[in-house]
């Protein structure tokens, strides 16, 4: 697959969760297609089998696709779970959605779980921001979640 730059705000749906992108994935999936995430990168097979209008939608919705795999990462959903319970526990108060209780504040790494950041900075890991956004229904737009790739840590 080619290399795409980000999309325009005016090429993607407000929320991956309500595109387009959707349908693609459960379409190639349902026709036997292996479709995952490797990094930054699109992984499908058998990629022989995709038809020339599959291979047009997968690059037209291919940040779309990373960003809806990411939401199945288990590390996410594993997130999303503690934070909904957070959420369900705290009344009318905003719990901060800790994922691990007793994380330090530290340059550098996640506050929420502790995992590593791929800059010395501070603030939240990918999969905590995309899990947070998930627990609060926040919607997940393909442009705001392309800023992961460059923040994202394997």
């Amino acid at each position: 697959m080619t290399t795409r730059t980000k999309p325009a705000l005016s090429e993607v749906t407000a929320d991956v969760l309500e595109g387009p992108a959707l349908g693609l994935l459960l379409a190639l999936e349902a026709n036997g297609f292996a479709v995952a995430a490797a990094g930054d990168r699109l992984r499908i097979k058998p990629i022989s089998k995709l038809t020339a209008e599959q291979r047009e939608q997968v690059e037209r919705y291919r940040h779309e696709l990373l960003v809806l795999l990411r939401v199945c990462d288990e590390a996410v959903q594993a997130r999303r779970v503690v934070f909904v319970q957070q959420l369900a526990a705290s009344g009318d108060k905003i719990p901060a959605l800790i994922f691990r209780s007793g994380t330090v504040y530290v340059v550098g790494r996640c506050y929420s779980c502790a995992d590593a950041l791929p800059h010395p900075r501070p603030g939240r890991c990918w999969r905590c921001s995309l899990a947070a956004r998930l627990a609060c229904h926040a919607p997940i737009p393909a442009v705001f979640m392309a800023a992961y790739d460059d923040a994202r840590v394997a």
